[in-house]
């Protein structure tokens, strides 16, 4: 299974805080064009006394301007460091994974994002009228079910407010029509959910998306198989 998910933040931020749904709306009546949203991750199905669960990321972060987005967290202690960068409008989709020491960077074709999708477990979207707030930001709700009935249906919160557009063309939600505020992802038989806790409005500077030269390029097989053996050295 696979994972996504996010990074920094530049300049002087303005706090965007709602209290209603209707004020929301009425504050709301132009979209977010550039910020950062800060995610809490969860482990729904682990055990509070899980040792793994002492090493897994606990903040995720998503930085976005126009249409291009990173997304990134990391391991206690910086151990494991994630991070994916996004151009809608130009449908590319690149990744840096730092494991220890080693820093690997890959640009995904067309056929890499297919492969990755098969990844997640198939399941199906189911549109509601539901509107919500998370992170002050108001939103819709939608619902996943899975086609395995021993899995746990989920929530999926987006908004149209975060104005880029098409931002899940390369993930399981590009059903969803939407930035993703709230869901669960499944990653190496773990669930997370992360559920957005504060979004910013701030300058975001256009370096933010691109590959840093200290890292490697590989392919995304070689990147793959570097994520499994981290995962299995904590015995996952």
């Amino acid at each position: 299974m696979r994972f996504k998910a996010i990074a920094g933040v530049f300049g002087v931020s303005v706090f965007i805080v709602l209290y209603a749904c209707q004020g929301a709306n009425e504050l709301f009546k132009d979209t977010i064009d550039q910020g950062k949203v800060t995610y809490k991750v969860t482990y729904p199905e682990m055990e509070e006394d899980n040792m793994l669960a002492s090493i897994l990321p606990e903040e995720m972060k998503v930085t976005f301007k126009g249409n291009q987005y990173n997304s990134e967290f990391s391991t206690y202690g910086g151990i494991f460091k994630n991070k994916i960068t996004v151009d809608s409008d130009n449908r590319q989709y690149s990744q840096m994974l730092k494991v220890f020491k080693k820093k690997l960077a890959c640009e995904y074709d067309e056929v890499d994002i297919d492969e990755l999708m098969q990844d997640f477990p198939p399941f199906v979207i189911i549109q509601s009228d539901i509107q919500d707030t998370l992170a002050g930001i108001p939103c819709k709700r939608a619902h996943g079910v899975f086609y395995d009935l021993n899995a746990e249906d989920i929530d999926i919160y987006y908004s149209e407010y975060i104005g880029v557009k098409n931002p899940n063309w390369c993930s399981p939600f590009d059903e969803v029509n939407g930035f993703l505020l709230g869901y669960d992802i499944d990653m190496f038989d773990i669930r997370m959910r992360l559920m957005a806790e504060e979004v910013i409005q701030t300058e975001v500077d256009k370096q933010e998306f691109i590959i840093d030269e200290e890292y490697k390029r590989v392919s995304y097989k070689y990147i793959k198989v570097e994520i499994e053996k981290l995962m299995e050295s904590f015995e996952i």
